[in-house]
């Protein structure tokens, strides 16, 4: 027995879905066959557009970028003060270690140098009797690390004598400040935090 015939039944903006027309009112199962069939085409439909919206909004980038600036402007400072603070040190520690090593060549060698401190070339340099007007070693500030101090201080050091005192104090751009001294008697490097008068 025949039932019905099977159409086309296009729905906007997806393919064709078939449907089924029953003939007959009293067909088994004409209303579930006809309301299945409905709904997956109208699902489908309604799934195809909601691909269709998927994406970003101009507004929405807009925000998005603006919230990265304000946590961008709000880290920079802090993070600038930090790296400042890190090459601080690190230049404190280098020109240690360059004084250390410049009393520990003198004992060695049995040579005598001289330490000069050249707040205006930003530079720590040892002059030995064969390098001449030519420093030996020489150690310059890096950006943004300044030697305090108007006139170059020389330190004359002697194998077999007694080292002197070498004292100098790095400022950054920030205006922190670390002085570094060196033990006369043992060579031991001392660097301190220095505090700003009040």
């Amino acid at each position: 027995m025949r039932y019905g015939r099977t159409v086309e039944s296009p729905v906007p903006g997806d393919v064709p879905t078939r449907r089924v027309v029953r003939g007959l009112k009293n067909a088994p199962g004409s209303r579930i066959s006809i309301a299945f069939i409905t709904i997956r085409g109208q699902q489908a439909h309604r799934d195809r557009q909601k691909r269709s919206r998927a994406g970003v909004t101009l507004i929405e980038m807009l925000i998005v970028a603006m919230i990265i600036s304000i946590i961008a402007g709000v880290s920079f400072p802090a993070m600038m003060s930090g790296l400042a603070g890190v090459r601080l040190s690190s230049a404190s520690g280098s020109a240690a270690s360059f004084l250390t090593a410049a009393m520990n060549r003198v004992e060695r060698r049995e040579l005598a140098a001289a330490i000069v401190i050249a707040p205006k070339e930003n530079q720590i340099a040892v002059y030995t009797a064969a390098s001449g007007d030519k420093p030996d070693k020489r150690l310059e500030m890096p950006q943004g690390i300044a030697i305090e101090g108007d006139e170059p201080r020389r330190y004359l050091l002697f194998p077999g004598g007694a080292f002197p005192r070498i004292t100098l104090v790095l400022r950054n751009e920030k205006g922190a400040r670390r002085s570094v001294r060196i033990d006369p008697a043992t060579g031991v490097p001392d660097i301190r935090r220095v505090e700003e008068d009040k």
